[in-house]
C-alpha cells in the first residue's frame, strides 16, 4: 500500500504560494498587492488585493482618488489546526457567479473545499472553507 504524504504549509507559506499563483495568472491591466490584515480582524492571519493598474495609477496622480480593489481574499486559521489555512473570505462584485465556479471545480488554490457559500457582512463575500 503506497502512502501519500501531504505537503503540509504554514498560513504564512500557503498565503506567500497563493500570491505567487495570483501573481503568475493576473491579467496585464491588473496588479496584486498583498496586505496586512486589517487591525478591526483579529483573526484574520493576510490578505491578497487585485487593483486595476488605471486606478492605482491615478491614485498617485490624484490624491482624493481612492483605488479599491476588484477582487480582495482574506485569510483564516483552521479551527482546529490554528497554524494550518483553514477559510478564505472572497470579496469580489461577482460574488454569486465566482461561488459557483468555486463550487463546480471543488478546489480554489490546489486545496480541496468542503463548502463555498455566498455571506452577507459590510458587502457580499464568498465563504470558502477548506479540506485541512
Amino acid at each position: 500500500m503506497k502512502t501519500i504524504i501531504k505537503n503540509i504549509q504554514t498560513i504564512d507559506q500557503a498565503i506567500s504560494s497563493i500570491f505567487r499563483i495570483l501573481s503568475k495568472t493576473a491579467a496585464d491591466n491588473s496588479v496584486v498587492v498583498r496586505e496586512k490584515p486589517l487591525k478591526v480582524s483579529t483573526f484574520c492571519k493576510g490578505m491578497i488585493s487585485i487593483f486595476d493598474r488605471s486606478d492605482l495609477r491615478r491614485q498617485e496622480e490624484d490624491k482624493s482618488f481612492k483605488a479599491t480593489p476588484t477582487v480582495r481574499y482574506a485569510f483564516y486559521p483552521d479551527t482546529y489546526n490554528p497554524s494550518r489555512l483553514g477559510s478564505i473570505a472572497i470579496y469580489t462584485t461577482n460574488a454569486s457567479v465566482l461561488c459557483g465556479m468555486i463550487r463546480k471545480y471543488k478546489t480554489i488554490f490546489g486545496y480541496t473545499i468542503i463548502s463555498a457559500n455566498v455571506e452577507n457582512g459590510r458587502r457580499p463575500f464568498i465563504d470558502v472553507r477548506l479540506r485541512a
